[in-house]
């Protein structure tokens, strides 16, 4: 494309999504060139999108921001750019003494991607790459029970989590590195908090003080590899953490740097390598739930006061990379596997330690026909998984023996060990326990399709094998409350077979800590939608699927490996709640516990575990991530009310800068008496993580002091995220009056408080980001946003008008002239851009203003960018795109996707074909035709386009992404199209199709048949049927009234239905097969279910002619030639001898004979050629039809009705020839002044020009 002149469009577009706030975009043609310069221009609520797949050769920090994203354009696409970074330099504190300056230890800030003291951050789709692994180590730094004790040993992360709560990384690849991620905080007053020994500033440890701030993360669908460690935590005091829907594999310390690392102080030996690292995370939990787990060194490790309270379930423990027996580490006694033993729940192990042993032992049989014994070999195993975890169930196996008359007997093989046995007993901690057997922990050496990392497979399980289909499909637990993406039973691992995935997130967050009043616990959390895909979470009707409360949490102390002691069973409790939930408040719940004892150490820690089931806002079932509501043993606690300024009114509700009132009272929980003692200081702060202000406008975040009760005068101004519900947050201690030398810890939150924003004040472009740019490429349409917010900044909640101005209208143009547009009732507009005029890099100005306001104005900047070719990529609109457009089909069915190369988005590139690579969601497959058998990755591009046939896999798929990557043409940009759906079709139906009655291409019957005979009792109640695509357009519902669907008397398996307001007529094919629905409910019950089934309805409806031009014969002798087009495209091989009838002045006058056929100028259209019939040949007037006898058919091999409809024959007319030509001098005076012409047809002069050439003399007639 030549990069000329581009005009640029914006139009108004009437749709809107959720989304975060402004738009950073990153890449070598983009208006950041560097991703840590975006996140710097970014503000909180903000993204910054990585728009290539180039390698970023920089560290990247995420320091103090809230509500965050990172990403890249295309989150789950394995194709992803690349952070890369070696940090060398966060390698302190070096020395004892710089273990005492805080400045100086910077260690666990150590990273090529960090995330430093923020929240609610969101790292989608990046590879981040540690630039190989590095460790580093030092001896006595820490004090313990002496000084300088301990030695540091640590290394760099691919991606850390330093201090910061509600951080979200997923679709990502974390790799190259010590450890793959990184969580870290500091002991700064979590619900766990307590002082140790080398904490710098112990009496700064105020417990509950930060509460809720940090943990609460979701680590997701994640491909984490190539690691020493795979995930760290260290010194995680607060919420808990979700590790889910990972891929994590290959983690283990390289073979040739193993003696190294053990002789490096007396740490090295302890750094044995795996998938999970768990050191001084004694308290807090962790849900580790459908990860695949693969050639790991080691599974789960435990250091120095690491826990049992992690909760592991669904998963797939696949065989080491090496067998512990012979990959150089003796301290297998690390590994925290055995010691969850009532924590682990349906979920497989490989052998960890050795291959299972194998032996050959003989089973045999007499055979009366020979006196003979017949002997058949049988391979038993003997399975060693890992210490503590290796005894396997035994059984009795049946042995078919077959003798020699073909008679089959069965022997059995007594007490043998087979995959799929549950493993039985567990030796972690201080004693043996026995795996329950309801929690279906078993042996399993699982099979994959692929271990190919390159492979849209790897690591998907082998679906075809019996042992998978027996112990991973549908095996997950179900008391959990989880189920698959869509609604069926959970599979064990990563994948699922139906390869759904998570598309609505919601999380459960504690707004205070677990209260107990004599054996009464009360408990208090809200809800929190993620942003995914561009929406954020939500749910409607939530009720609660899963409950335990975990009674006491063994302190771990000075312990390690598995000597932790295990949670007892009979401290799992399943706790009565029947409170109703609310989406949009906070939720309180109340359930009976154990009593505490007065000074029962072992109980002053526990936690709720919840898992919530709701439905999201198009209906489908989802649940929640695991969520922990954590108990510390409180005995004193704040009362947060918020009121009015006068005091009369209790508030549940507050506008944004409205002043009101903070009421903070002091109580002793178990008398409810006010605390006489000075509290001081008490840190206040906010769920949301937002200020509170004073009523002068600074910051209220400590109050020096509270004794008996304080009230404040405070502002509100940010409305939180998601349902703008807020928490107000107090803690603090003071000295027991009995003993001032005991510090008494005192906490409390407030009621859920709406806070609503305010009148619109400002707007902010998002998309391009306010002041900032965004640069558009020719023939790319682009999204603009703008938001308008009140005077805090917070997105208002009506609608309202706003201008859109160009200031340079030589470039750049707004349709309409700048007409006021209004918003969405959150006050985000979006208009689409496209670039049709302006050269490179040219600029325009536009602003944005508030018609309610007009001094509201904002700026952004358009950049032109490069004329570039894009991949398209077209479902049933392959003429011309229609984004509303889906597929919609049955599982069982192929479905054509064409893919064109456009410039400007509309003009076919047919002269420079390139190849590209096909990616598709998972359970999806491309193949090269509707017959290949071979699954394709790539294609190749046939004169600007091609043509490939998707199907899915297994079972169900929604919103399926299919995205096609130009290769070798870095000019060429990729195609990516959403909105592939594939679901289960009814199983009882063997066939079904559609027909017409007429000659008009109405469908007007539907033709069923049953696998087996079906009573009229079993008749469709209802019938959802569309044509020619699943769209409500297209749609008709059928209801049963006793004579529309009638059952053939002689064959009880077809079933005619009878659509007597047909559909609409001349349209004889469909673009899909998934047209109908059955609702069924059985009549013979009272409350019987109505039974609902997707059909796959074929289409036997045969084509009809739409036009037909006979071309004008000159040669009287010669053939005649006809351009026919139909409703549908025809088979050409079909269209041959006779197969169609022409009819003149009403009467049938002959069977046209096709000579030859040849498309022309579309699919539907095509040339034909016939003998030449004289005066019976076709002539203009005629009429013409499709012989429904003959041997024309569509290309699904249906011939026409036999009333087929005729056309009316018009004649397009072909210039005139001439044949031969003379010049003349008739008078004889040697000037030629006479030219005779001849031509094949008559012609009319006074229409005609001549033109004439007489040696070097030009003369013209008219």
């Amino acid at each position: 494309m030549s990069p000329k002149m581009w005009k640029v469009l914006l139009l108004v577009v009437a749709t809107f999504q959720i989304s975060f706030g402004a738009r950073f975009e990153v890449g070598a043609d983009y208006a950041y060139k560097s991703v840590q310069s975006a996140i710097d221009a970014a503000k909180d609520g903000d993204e910054v999108v990585i728009m290539d797949f180039a390698v970023y050769k920089e560290q990247v920090t995420i320091a103090n921001k809230k509500n965050f994203i990172l990403r890249s354009d295309n989150p789950k696409s394995l194709r992803k750019p690349t952070i890369q970074y070696q940090d060398t330099k966060n390698v302190g504190p070096e020395t004892c003494d710089e273990a005492k300056v805080e400045e100086k230890i910077n260690f666990d800030q150590n990273g090529a991607l960090r995330v430093m003291r923020s929240s609610g951050v969101i790292i989608d789709g990046i590879k981040v790459d540690g630039g190989g692994a590095s460790y580093f180590a030092y001896p006595q730094v820490w004090d313990g029970n002496q000084k300088c004790q301990h030695p540091l040993f640590h290394g760099n992360a691919a991606v850390v989590v330093w201090i910061s709560g509600a951080v979200v990384v997923r679709n990502c690849d974390l790799m190259n590195s010590y450890f793959g991620i990184s969580f870290k905080d500091r002991n700064e007053g979590g619900i766990y908090a307590n002082a140790n020994p080398a904490d710098i500033k112990k009496w700064a440890v105020v417990p509950l003080s930060g509460f809720g701030k940090t943990g609460n993360h979701i680590v997701e669908y994640n491909r984490i590899h190539g690691n020493s460690w795979g995930i760290y935590f260290e010194s995680t005091w607060d919420l808990g953490t979700v590790i889910r829907y990972n891929l994590i594999y290959e983690n283990f310390q390289p073979t040739a740097k193993v003696t190294d690392i053990q002789k490096l102080t007396t740490e090295g030996a302890n750094q044995i390598g795996g998938a999970l690292f768990f050191k001084d995370h004694c308290l807090s939990p962790v849900a580790v739930y459908n990860n695949t787990f693969w050639h790991n060194s080691f599974t789960i490790v435990g250091h120095w006061r690491a826990g049992s309270q992690y909760l592991a379930f669904n998963n797939i423990f696949a065989e080491p990379n090496v067998y512990w027996e012979k990959n150089g580490w003796s301290n297998t006694w690390m590994v925290i596997d055995p010691v969850l033993v009532n924590r682990t729940y349906n979920s497989t192990y490989a052998c960890q330690i050795q291959a299972a042993a194998k032996q050959v032992q003989n089973v045999q049989a007499p055979d009366p026909a020979t006196n003979q014994q017949v002997v058949v070999p049988v391979t038993v195993y003997q399975p060693r998984i890992m210490n503590g975890m290796d005894q396997v169930e035994r059984i009795n196996m049946p042995v078919p023996i077959e003798l020699r008359d073909g008679t089959i007997v069965t022997q059995t093989l007594q007490n043998v060990q087979v995959q799929g046995n549950r493993l039985i007993a567990a030796s972690g901690g201080t004693k043996p326990m026995p795996f329950p057997a309801a929690n279906n922990v078993r042996w399993l050496e699982p099979k994959f399709i692929s271990t190919d990392p390159a492979d849209p497979n790897f690591l998907v399980p082998d679906w075809e094998d019996s042992l998978i289909n027996q112990f991973v499909v549908d095996q997950g637990w179900a008391g959990a409350g989880i189920t698959d993406a869509d609604g069926s039973p959970a599979d064990l691992g990563a994948i699922s077979k139906s390869g759904s995935r998570v598309a609505n997130e919601v999380m459960i967050v504690p707004t205070v800590p677990v209260l107990i009043e004599g054996t009464t616990a009360t408990a208090k959390f809200k809800f929190s939608g993620i942003q995914m895909d561009g929406v954020v979470g939500q749910m409607s009707n939530p009720v609660i699927k899963y409950s335990r409360w975990v009674n006491k949490i063994p302190n771990g102390a000075n312990i390690m490996g598995n000597n932790i002691p295990p949670i007892e069973a009979a401290d799992i409790l399943n706790p009565t709640i029947s409170n109703p939930l609310s989406w949009d408040d906070v939720n309180t719940l109340t359930f009976t516990v154990p009593a505490r004892g007065a000074k029962d150490s072992s109980m002053m820690y526990s936690f709720l575990e919840l898992v919530v089931e709701g439905k999201d806002p198009t209906g489908n079932v989802i649940q929640t991530a695991v969520g922990f509501l954590p108990y510390r043993l409180l005995e004193y606690k704040f009362v947060i009310e918020v009121w009015d300024l006068g005091e009369k009114n209790k508030l549940t509700e507050v506008k944004a800068g409205q002043p009101v009132k903070l009421k903070i009272s002091a109580l002793n929980i178990a008398t409810n008496k006010a605390i006489t003692a000075p509290i001081k200081p008490v840190p206040v702060s906010l769920g949301s993580g937002a200020s509170i202000y004073k009523r002068d406008g600074t910051v209220l975040d400590t109050i020096d002091s509270i004794q008996v009760s304080g009230v404040f005068e405070v502002i509100f101004r940010k409305v939180p995220e998601g349902n703008g519900l807020e928490i107000v947050s107090a803690s603090g201690i003071f000295k027991n009056p009995t003993d001032t030398t005991i510090q008494l810890a005192v906490m409390g939150t407030s009621q859920g408080i709406k806070i609503l924003p305010g009148e619109p004040a400002l707007v902010e472009f998002q998309d391009p980001p306010s002041k900032g740019k965004k640069v558009i490429d020719p023939g790319a349409p682009s999204t603009i946003t703008a938001q308008v917010m009140d005077e805090f900044g917070n997105k208002i909640n009506q609608q309202t008008d706003v201008v859109l101005t160009s200031l340079r209208t030589d470039v750049g143009n707004v349709v309409s002239g700048g007409a006021a547009q209004k918003t969405d009732s959150t006050g985000k507009v979006k208009w689409q851009v496209e670039v049709i005029e302006g050269n490179e890099n040219d600029t325009f100005d536009i602003t944005a203003q508030l018609v309610v306001k007009p001094d509201a104005v904002d700026k952004a900047t358009i950049v032109v960018g490069k004329a570039r070719d894009r991949l398209h990529v077209f479902y049933a609109d392959s003429a011309k795109l229609d984004p509303s457009v889906v597929i919609n089909e049955c599982s069982s069915e192929r479905v054509p996707v064409t893919i064109k190369r456009l410039a400007n988005g509309t003009d076919l590139v047919d002269t420079m074909d390139v190849s590209f690579d096909i990616e598709l969601s998972l359970g999806l497959a491309a193949y090269a035709s509707l017959a290949d058998t071979v699954k394709i990755t790539s294609a190749e591009l046939v004169k600007g386009k091609a043509v490939i046939w998707v199907k899915a896999t297994s079972g169900v798929v929604s919103n399926g992404m299919i995205t096609v990557y130009p290769v070798g043409d870095p000019s060429v940009l990729k195609g990516t199209r959403a909105g592939i759906n594939f679901e289960e079709c009814i199983t009882q139906i063997s066939s079904a199709a559609y027909f017409t009655d007429n000659g008009i291409g109405s469908v007007t019957r539907l033709e069923i048949r049953y696998k087996a005979p079906i009573t009229k009792n079993e008749i469709p109640d209802s019938l959802e049927l569309y044509w020619p695509a699943k769209t409500p357009a297209y749609g008709k519902m059928i209801r049963y009234d006793g004579t529309n669907m009638v059952l053939d008397p002689a064959d009880s398996t077809h079933l005619t239905v009878y659509i007597r307001e047909g559909f609409d007529s001349l349209v004889t094919t469909s673009f899909t097969k998934s047209l109908g629905t059955s609702y069924w409910k059985n009549k013979l019950l009272e409350d019987g279910e109505v039974k609902k089934f997707n059909l796959s309805i074929n289409d036997s409806v045969g084509p009809l002619l739409t036009s037909a031009t006979l071309i004008e014969r000159i040669d009287p002798l010669g053939k005649d030639t006809l351009l026919l087009t139909f409703t549908e495209p025809v088979s050409l091989a079909s269209v041959k001898d006779e197969c169609l009838t022409l009819t003149k002045f009403g009467t049938v006058v002959s069977n046209l004979s096709v000579s030859a056929a040849m498309p022309h100028n579309g699919p539907d259209t095509i040339k034909v050629v016939i003998d030449n019939l004289g005066a019976g040949a076709p002539a203009g007037g005629d009429l013409l039809s499709i012989l429904s006898s003959g041997s024309l058919t569509d290309q699904s091999g249906n011939k026409a009705h036999p009333e087929n409809r005729p056309v009316t024959i018009k004649v397009r007319g072909v210039p005139p020839g001439i044949t031969d030509a003379w010049y003349y001098d008739l008078d004889g005076d040697g000037i030629v002044e006479t030219v005779v012409i001849d031509f094949n047809k008559k012609v009319d002069p006074a229409n005609m020009t001549f033109k004439f050439k007489w040696s070097e003399i030009d003369t013209s007639s008219d």
